[in-house]
């Protein structure tokens, strides 16, 4: 069969169009004439790369004849596209063929049914961004620790019980969603991620924290709420950079009078735990915005407090405080929100 030497022209448009639609049929003729017409040439302007992705998209990767025919031609397809979009896909398996290419920059395997990723996945050593939420990983991949240019790690939704102890070999995290998952433990090796400002561990089963965490000094949000701690450990209030502390649906008894050093706290939310009273420090944040207790059996405050001054909203919803506690803390803060209902 002559080879096609595919141009920016109508002709050629045409002709790639007429492939995608053979592709998405179902008649196997049709889909046999398609990868006939594929085998004819390699698309080498790069004005083509979409079309040929859409068309990639439509093939049956279970076929070794359709792997050894993406095998020559995808590297030259997509050279220059940098994301590969492989969402919601009824994956059980990611092919190889997808890692000929090397310089993916974001995957996106959201919303499949994976449990592994193939040895050849730690080629993508320029891979910035990857999402594995909404899948079936009981393990994590450890081929994702050759990627050391990542920045941003999804794996939410999924059923992992623990992270790597070599977690830190992804040096560049920036952002780390690991929340709705089993984990019952977080390595201390977290701690060396000196660049990571995003930390979601929520909905989990974690009874406690690493100390190392206090070596996340550039950690700006921080999520553990729905999880089984039972006490907050003092090295987070070493992260003087954090602006979003989400504590909730715990069981915390207490809270640290260190949280006051939190200077760059603007959202604190602590409601449906255990605690029965908050420490003064508290009302000393000089950023804090908003503050969320409800939930809690707390039975005493001082009502002569003064709140901060930019603090919008203050929660105390299903609380054990009297309604004269509120009167006399609105009272002192007129301009300020305050919510409450009368206790059980």
């Amino acid at each position: 069969m002559d080879s096609y030497l595919f141009n920016n022209n109508p002709e050629t448009r045409q002709m790639l169009e007429k492939i995608i639609e053979l592709l998405a049929t179902q008649e196997e003729n049709n889909r046999k004439l398609a990868f006939q017409i594929l085998q004819g040439g390699v698309a080498t302007n790069d004005s083509f790369v979409a079309l040929w992705q859409k068309i990639i998209g439509l093939i049956n990767l279970e076929s070794q004849y359709i792997h050894e025919l993406l095998e020559h031609n995808l590297p030259t397809l997509v050279k220059d596209n940098e994301n590969l979009d492989l969402y919601a896909k009824s994956l059980d398996q990611v092919s190889k063929v997808y890692f000929l290419i090397s310089t993916w920059k974001y995957v996106d395997l959201r919303r499949n049914r994976l449990s592994t990723l193939p040895n050849d996945f730690k080629k993508l050593r320029d891979l910035d961004r990857l999402d594995l939420s909404e899948n079936l990983f009981y393990h994590f991949p450890k081929s994702i620790l050759a990627c050391q240019s990542l920045t941003s790690l999804d794996i939410q939704l999924n059923l992992m019980q623990t992270l790597p102890s070599q977690i830190d070999k992804l040096s560049n995290l920036q952002k780390i969603n690991a929340s709705n998952n089993f984990l019952h433990n977080i390595p201390a090796s977290i701690g060396n991620l000196s660049y990571l400002d995003t930390l979601y561990l929520n909905n989990n089963r974690l009874p406690k924290i690493p100390a190392s965490i206090g070596k996340l000094k550039s950690l700006q949000y921080l999520d553990l709420s729905y999880n089984y701690l039972t006490e907050i450990p003092e090295e987070i209030f070493e992260l003087t950079q954090l602006h979003t502390l989400n504590l909730s649906s715990n069981y915390i008894k207490k809270i640290p009078e260190d949280i006051h050093k939190l200077r760059h706290l603007e959202f604190l939310y602590l409601h449906n735990n255990a605690l029965q009273t908050l420490p003064e420090s508290v009302w000393q944040l000089p950023e804090i915005r908003d503050i969320s207790v409800y939930d809690n059996p707390i039975t005493h405050l001082s009502p002569d407090i003064q709140l901060p001054l930019y603090l919008d909203y203050i929660n105390f919803g299903k609380t054990c405080l009297p309604r004269s506690f509120f009167e006399q803390m609105m009272a002192n803060n007129p301009s300020k929100s305050i919510y409450y209902y009368e206790p059980y």
